[in-house]
């Protein structure tokens, strides 16, 4: 009797530790995904601010042209 209640109390200190080391495994791994999704931002971000910047730069440019083209107009 002793050694069967010795037994049950070590299965459910077992059970309690492999049940909170399954939760600090969830933590960890829902940290990792965070950091990773994270990390793809910080890699992206650049790239689309740059794509941007070619926008803005090409429509300023046809804004320049025309703006020349209606000078030359308006000079004739």
């Amino acid at each position: 009797m002793i050694r069967k209640n010795t037994s049950d109390k070590s299965n459910s200190n077992f059970r309690q530790q492999e049940s909170a080391m399954k939760e600090l495994d969830k933590n960890v791994e829902t940290a990792e995904q965070r950091n990773i999704s994270q990390a793809k931002n910080a890699i992206e971000s650049p790239q689309q601010e740059t794509d941007s910047e070619k926008l803005q730069k090409e429509s300023f440019k046809q804004f320049q042209h025309s703006n020349q083209e209606f000078q030359q107009q308006e000079s004739s």
